[in-house]
């Protein structure tokens, strides 16, 4: 099950737009993508985090800003990839806050 976006604050000013935040979740993790140079990911924190997002749920969105590539927009990944991973194998859906310019 796919979620689009459930919020969207745009401003525009004198023709031009400035940064715009998105509060989304979706389970279609091939829309995320990594940022080149953060941490590796560490299968010992991730199964913390799915113990605990087992537990008690999901507490936090993770933050993500928007890339295109070849046309396409994707969710670079900024902070929570380890939140991430452990959403995606429990195979539950994924809150996110994404940045946006345009």
């Amino acid at each position: 099950m796919t979620r689009d976006i459930i919020s969207l604050n745009t401003e525009k000013k004198e023709e031009k737009f400035v940064p715009t935040r998105i509060s989304a979740c979706s389970d279609n993790y091939d829309k995320f993508i990594a940022v080149d140079g953060n941490r590796n990911i560490s299968d010992s924190h991730i199964a913390e985090l799915m113990e605990s997002i087992e537990t008690y749920g999901n507490i936090s969105a993770i933050i993500c800003r928007e890339k295109i590539v070849s046309g396409k927009i994707y969710y670079e990944i900024v902070d929570g990839q380890h939140r991430f991973e452990a959403l995606k194998r429990l195979k539950m859906p994924v809150e996110f806050d994404c940045w946006k310019v345009r």
